[in-house]
């Protein structure tokens, strides 16, 4: 996939120095980042380029943690579910790899859905909210991964969001499945949380790239808030589904 197309100096700047992530958390208003339309107005005005990596992490980065839960190069031997696709490489690299016997990519936004499916029609890109997943069968995948897409939610301040997130994801996947989640979120937050719908619960600190020449940076530009040294990797065992109707149970929120 291609690299930045950058706007104007500001954007050019801004990637320089910090992800848009933690842009948008320092932001006032931060429900327009758990709305579909937020995020097909960015891609549609080509805010995030023709291709962007949440927290500077490549799925190459990632892998050498995820032995316990993604298997070997070319066995073609899980279902895969990308969770907030984005335009990002990683559903790309993820299929080259080629352990998946199905890799699926959803996003809410219509608008880089449709990008994607013309950037990579071999792969498969499906339009789908990511608090309810209704386009997909309990126990359907045997790996999630989410980078990104539960920070987007988090935008709405609101725990049940979070919640609902969670509780997709339970419902389909598999029971022996697993779910990758890259976030900013930190354990006192997401790890109870985590703990309602998920088991043997791991965490990875990954430290942030450049993080000092990112920090004169903020300061240069007048931004107030600290950068995190890191952020947090979770690993998660799927639970047993549950027999009550929750929020995000398929059709709920």
């Amino acid at each position: 996939m291609g690299g930045h197309m950058l706007h104007s100096p500001f954007h050019a700047l801004m990637a320089m120095f910090a992800t848009r992530v933690e842009l948008a958390a320092a932001a006032t208003n931060t429900d327009r980042f758990s709305t579909a339309t937020h995020w097909n107005e960015a891609y549609s005005q080509g805010e995030y380029g023709d291709s962007y990596e949440w927290y500077d992490i490549s799925w190459s980065e990632l892998r050498p943690h995820l032995n316990d839960v993604v298997p070997d190069n070319g066995t073609h031997s899980i279902d895969v579910l990308v969770s907030g696709c984005g335009n990002s490489p990683n559903s790309a690299a993820m299929a080259e790899a080629g352990f998946a016997r199905r890799l699926v990519s959803v996003d809410f936004s219509s608008s880089v859905i449709d990008a994607m499916r013309q950037m990579h029609p071999e792969l498969e890109w499906v339009l789908s909210d990511v608090r309810k997943l209704n386009e997909f069968d309990d126990d359907s995948f045997d790996l999630i991964f989410d980078k990104g897409a539960l920070d987007a939610a988090r935008g709405s301040k609101d725990i049940e969001v979070s919640r609902a997130v969670f509780a997709a994801y339970q419902r389909v996947l598999r029971p022996s499945g697993s779910l990758v989640l890259v976030t900013s979120c930190m354990e006192e937050e997401c790890m109870p949380l985590l703990q309602e719908k998920f088991s043997q619960i791991g965490t990875v600190r990954l430290q942030k790239k450049d993080l000092e020449e990112k920090r004169e940076k903020m300061k240069l530009f007048g931004f107030k808030f600290e950068i995190r040294e890191f952020d947090l990797l979770y690993i998660a065992g799927s639970m047993p589904h549950a027999a009550d109707k929750s929020p995000g149970s398929k059709g709920e929120l």
